[in-house]
């Protein structure tokens, strides 16, 4: 508003060292750019036609599950979980996800417990959780049964309520959300039909201040399962996904310019990628790791370079993963976790990568095999990871886990049990450090569920 300061986050939002100097643009520890709190996002494409500086149609791939139904609702959903992570979301970033802030240290103290508190007014999976500016959560589509929502709601932290909010233009699972600089939220892509296999070429815009959503202009390709990352100066990327009922794979990549309201190609990733994550780093690249190409899982990262418009192979991951999670740590490692290896099968292991090497080495395991989870990280350094599935198109879990940093290893404790086995949820990290847990598949085959906790 005129005549009042803009907030600016007092630690640095890579690695969590405090801003000594209320002028200082980049962090003295790790480089990194100190983004005003409206330029921080929580929170996931270019046409078959040609386009601008564009030849002839995207490279692409046929994706093959090999799943039944449920599984491959379950992995085509799996990109819009956003860890509180998701983001993200939820989530460090959840599969498809785009970044968190790295929440600054505070005097905190976790009980490590669920409280089950007011339900959602509808089942949901597969939807979007976004912290707004105003500490409100907005939860936008998803599932519900065979029905694709266009509905919306918005969690009060402070009255511990839901209420709704306006509707969607069209409705949506899998879509992307991502705050933007100016308070409003981008709502791009994903599928309008239950199984997640018919992606949506348009996009919208939510204003808090008026609870309404509007039309924006369209991405180039229909797109889902594809990732949405907020570049320092505003600029959203968007990268990958799957563009056709057959499953398609691209390897294009797209910019939204939030003041003309469109989307333009950049660069082409070096391969097609779904079911990936895209990480802001300290030095304003964004590391995209893993995913599948539709015909094999990958192991390989790329660095994207918002200055050139390009990318750029990165060294490969200790192994393949597609759905899992990338949450950045205080110390600028990259925590990637989980997901489902080249054959299919969920996976344990886990490895952190270094922004300053390019190098990838394992850490963890994880205790249990997860993918399609939420993994966020928490005010006193510590990643919580919740749910997924741990077998290959299985069901859901309750089970909570953390990753600590310092001994770099998994642990639970043993209250570490949500109330519901949950998979495509969301995970939100609250202004108060607690975490805000939605929806998702509650276990007993294709229900989604309307039950939510927090962590705390």
């Amino acid at each position: 508003m005129t005549g009042q300061p803009e907030p600016r986050l007092e630690f640095c939002q890579f690695c969590g060292a405090p801003r000594p100097d209320p002028l200082q643009e980049k962090c003295s520890q790790c480089g990194g750019q100190l983004l005003h709190a409206s330029e921080v996002s929580l929170g996931r494409a270019p046409s078959l036609v040609s386009g601008p500086g564009r030849m002839g149609r995207p490279s692409r791939t046929r994706i093959m599950f090999g799943l039944g139904a449920v599984g491959l609702v379950a992995v085509l959903c799996a990109a819009a979980v956003l860890a509180g992570a998701h983001g993200g979301a939820g989530r460090g970033t959840a599969p498809g996800g785009t970044a968190t802030a790295v929440p600054s240290p505070t005097d905190f103290v976790y009980q490590d417990v669920f409280d089950t508190v007011n339900g959602l007014s509808v089942d949901r999976a597969c939807h979007s959780a976004t912290l707004l500016a105003d500490g409100r959560i907005l939860i936008a589509g998803g599932i519900s049964g065979k029905e694709v929502l266009s509905t919306a709601e918005l969690y009060d932290p402070t009255l511990g309520t839901f209420a709704a909010t306006g509707r969607m233009i069209a409705g949506r699972s899998s879509a992307t959300a991502t705050l933007l600089a100016d308070g409003l939220v981008l709502i791009a892509g994903g599928a309008f039909d239950a199984l997640g296999t018919a992606p949506l070429l348009s996009a919208e815009l939510y204003d808090p201040k008026t609870g309404s959503f509007t039309s924006t202009g369209s991405m180039t390709v229909p797109r889902t399962g594809h990732t949405a990352t907020l570049l320092p100066g505003g600029r959203v990327l968007i990268a990958g996904g799957r563009v056709d009922p057959d499953g398609h794979v691209v390897d294009w990549a797209d910019l939204y310019d939030p003041e003309s309201g469109t989307f333009s190609p950049t660069g082409s990733m070096t391969v097609p990628r779904t079911g990936h994550t895209a990480t802001l780093l300290a030095d304003g690249r964004v590391l995209v790791a893993g995913g599948t190409d539709g015909l094999r899982g990958l192991a390989s990262t790329e660095l994207y370079d918002p200055t050139s418009g390009t990318f750029s192979p990165s060294g490969s991951m200790v192994s393949p993963r597609t759905d899992h999670t990338a949450t950045p740590l205080r110390g600028g490692s990259l925590l990637i976790a989980g997901g489902v290896d080249a054959h299919g099968n969920a996976i344990a292991s886990a490895e952190l990568y270094d922004p300053k090497t390019g190098l990838a080495s394992a850490t963890g395991p994880l205790m249990v095999p997860r993918y399609d989870h939420t993994a966020t990280l928490l005010r006193d350094g510590r990643v919580l990871m919740t749910g997924g599935r741990t077998t290959s198109g299985g069901s859901e879990s309750s089970e909570a886990e953390y990753y600590d940093p310092t001994g770099r290893f998994f642990y639970r404790s043993p209250l570490m049990t949500m109330s519901v086995s949950r998979a495509s949820h969301t995970a939100t990290l609250l202004s108060d450090g607690s975490v805000l847990i939605i929806g998702g598949w509650d276990g007993t085959g294709a229900s989604a569920n309307a039950q939510v906790e927090i962590y705390k």
